[in-house]
């Protein structure tokens, strides 16, 4: 993807998504994260409040928002319909961590909410292969940029919680 990169996303330049990992990021924090990050193998996307409410709306509807389509194309799968399977592929998952970064304020839990809710729902082989997680630092408001980076960024320093499928 890199330079065809969807306006949302400050992609990587690794190619191996095994190493790759993408976090997709509260707004409030993404200058942080892409400044902290590892371009070799981390990518961030910014999703804002505005994301559109994922349960219940129709799939032409979640088409139009701009935050939906920039995580299915900067995660390169395609979304997944169903059982059958109908245009997605794994195969093609272009990090091997999906990281979902927010903060406990209303519009970070909104944001947790819709995009666990869309892996749920239109990327659900990635969630059973255990691709997706979250990180949840505690005391957000008080922590420094220093530690946003220990407690975030690092992957040896950082603790990760899988996000499990729900039936």
């Amino acid at each position: 993807m890199g330079r065809n990169s969807p306006g949302y996303l400050s992609d990587c330049i690794g190619k191996n998504p095994e190493l790759c990992e993408i976090f997709i990021v509260d707004s409030g924090y993404a200058e942080s994260a892409r400044e902290m990050r590892d371009r070799v193998y981390q990518a961030v996307i910014r999703i804002d409040e505005s994301i559109v409410k994922i349960e219940g709306t129709e799939l032409g509807d979640l088409l139009d928002d701009a935050h939906v389509l920039a995580m299915i194309a900067s995660l390169g799968t395609g979304i997944w319909f169903g059982s059958d399977g109908a245009y997605y592929d794994l195969g093609k998952l272009r990090y091997h961590k999906v990281i979902l970064v927010t903060d406990d304020s209303d519009g970070g839990r909104h944001i947790r909410e819709q995009v666990t809710t869309f892996m749920q729902l239109y990327n659900r082989p990635l969630v059973e292969a255990g691709y997706f997680f979250t990180v949840q630092p505690e005391n957000w408001e008080e922590m420094f940029e220093s530690e946003f980076e220990a407690k975030v960024m690092d992957p040896t320093t950082r603790k990760l919680i899988p996000i499990v499928a729900t039936s």
